[in-house]
């Protein structure tokens, strides 16, 4: 009749040995408590290679307008420590720095790297708006994400960059 002792219990579930979390995700179903059928992230043929699965996040960064300080935001990527998936399996992962994002502004920080389970690293993007930037059409750039673990995932970014008011 009485409660002896209370267990909170938090932790997630996944189907291999990395992950990636921040940003938004653009491929999850509008009704994401409903009952429905997993979405199938868009396929799209890559680079070297057969095609292979390609899920879309976007990075919001906030410009306050004078401000000396850059716009930030983060992803981070992890290898996941089990007993069940092979030891010892590194996670690498890379995210494209190619000159359209400097032009834009961006700046990466920690953009490649390798992962022993158990591991975390981030990936920071800053921003700062160009001298030519027009306010109107803010900065929207495109890079590609690529963890491979027991498998290899890719990861559409979108990079969308605009100025506010203090």
């Amino acid at each position: 009749q009485q409660r002896a002792h209370e267990i909170q219990l938090k932790g997630a579930a996944r189907d291999h040995s990395m992950f990636v979390e921040g940003g938004v995700p653009l491929d999850v179903p509008v009704e994401s408590l409903a009952v429905t059928s997993p979405v199938a992230p868009q396929e799209a043929p890559l680079k070297g290679g057969p095609q292979e699965a390609v899920r879309s996040l976007l990075l919001l960064l906030e410009y306050v307008e004078g401000s000396a300080e850059a716009a930030r935001a983060e992803i981070t990527v992890g290898a996941v420590r089990s007993s069940v998936l092979a030891a010892k399996q590194a996670v690498e992962f890379s995210l494209d720095s190619g000159p359209e994002l400097q032009r834009a502004g961006f700046s990466l920080s920690g953009p490649k790297g390798a992962l022993e389970p158990g591991q975390r690293q981030r990936i920071g993007v800053s921003w700062l708006p160009p001298a030519d930037l027009q306010t109107s059409d803010p900065p929207l750039v495109s890079t590609l994400l690529t963890v491979k673990g027991d498998i290899t995932e890719s990861y559409r970014v979108l990079l969308m960059a605009r100025v506010v008011s203090a």
